[in-house]
């Protein structure tokens, strides 16, 4: 008999009386649950090599769905955080899904709701188109009378479902889910009405000096009006930046003269800089999984069809005040938020030096561009 399991790293993820899994008798009576911590399948830990999804479904070893989930403010900063675990799962070819609020209030604030970071569902609907594979959003019910995400279990029954369909498609047929499938078709659907604003979402005006009509892929989906990046976010002229920031080194730039790896940074045109926040400690980034970089990468920089980090329209950096001897000490270890950026940044701002990441610094014979 096959073996279906459920992995995780949080056990109430999957408790069979207290989440969603109670509804679904089929599941709790043909899965076993287990920790990542006891995994031995070499696809299952790829999964977790940015981040750990909140569980994935598998059949003898084999993932058919990584999914995360999270009851959190929709319009804050939680939900593209967590979507590095849905982009490596499209990369791997598996199918995912996350779980959250469409809208929901503060549990301590004002009591109005907050709606959903549109750019999210785009961003899954965009990695669909250029990996092929279905990246999905449901919604966590939401209690309308607290206006906060409910914790009646009946009501999780459509993930249940969505579960449960997941696995007996894959036992009766031996096929994952796939873009044309009624199913995921539905979900998509209602992805898209999802994907138009509730709140007003600001033009970047330093984006718009690249794409004056804004981004063509949200504008297709949205119809009414492009979504553009964070304004916290600024495209920039590669050349003029690097100068910019070897004088800001004492350092004096010169594109004609520069060696292989500068050459290679300046390949592009243009630079999307990410403003990061460093940690108390100035070790790394703020929050311990910045994977809102991977949602702007998807979203905004990535080719049709640009399935690697080097399948770019123009480079993404990481602007990250902490010190290059900080950077190096904590580079040995890659914590998870260390790692995303390592992984996803074609360069890194540091206080005192630029450090190449990604592509560009397994090609380059050393990561440090520049330093003070």
């Amino acid at each position: 008999m096959p073996l279906a399991e459920l992995w995780y790293h949080d056990e109430n993820e999957v408790d069979e009386r207290h989440s969603w899994l109670k509804n679904s008798p089929y599941l709790i009576a043909n899965t076993m649950r287990k920790s990542y911590d006891n995994c031995s399948y070499s696809k299952v830990l790829a999964l977790v090599e940015y981040a750990r999804p909140d569980f994935v479904l598998t059949v003898d070893g084999e993932p058919l769905l990584s999914v995360e989930a999270t009851q959190m403010n929709p319009s804050g900063h939680n939900m593209p955080q967590r979507f590095s675990c849905l982009l490596r799962a499209a990369e791997m070819g598996i199918p995912s899904l996350f779980y959250y609020p469409e809208y929901s209030r503060r549990s301590t604030s004002d009591p109005n709701p907050r709606y959903l970071n549109v750019r999210t569902p785009l961003a899954q609907l965009r990695a669909t188109e250029i990996f092929e594979v279905p990246s999905l959003s449901m919604f966590w019910p939401t209690d309308t009378t607290s206006l906060m995400p409910t914790n009646d279990l009946t009501r999780h029954s459509e993930l249940a479902d969505f579960v449960e369909y997941t696995l007996k498609l894959y036992l009766k047929s031996g096929k994952k889910l796939l873009v044309g499938d009624a199913v995921v078709s539905k979900i998509q659907n209602e992805m898209m009405k999802s994907c138009t604003p509730v709140t007003s979402y600001s033009q970047n005006s330093s984006f718009r000096k690249i794409f004056p009509h804004g981004d063509s892929f949200t504008k297709g989906i949205v119809k009414t009006t492009a979504i553009d990046p964070p304004t916290s976010c600024i495209v920039e002229d590669t050349a003029s930046l690097l100068e910019a920031i070897y004088s800001s080194f004492g350092k004096r730039f010169s594109a004609s003269k520069e060696k292989k790896k500068v050459k290679m940074v300046l390949a592009r045109e243009n630079t999307f800089v990410y403003q990061g926040t460093a940690n108390k400690q100035k070790t790394g980034p703020e929050h311990p999984f910045p994977g809102y970089l991977t949602l702007l990468d998807i979203l905004y920089m990535r080719y049709d069809h640009g399935q690697t980090s080097k399948d770019r329209i123009m480079n993404l950096a990481f602007k990250l005040p902490i010190e290059v001897d900080a950077y190096i000490r904590n580079a040995v270890n890659r914590p998870t938020g260390l790692n995303i950026l390592m992984e996803f940044s074609d360069f890194i701002i540091l206080e005192d030096a630029v450090v190449l990441g990604g592509w560009m610094r397994n090609v380059a014979s050393g990561a440090i561009l520049v330093r003070r």
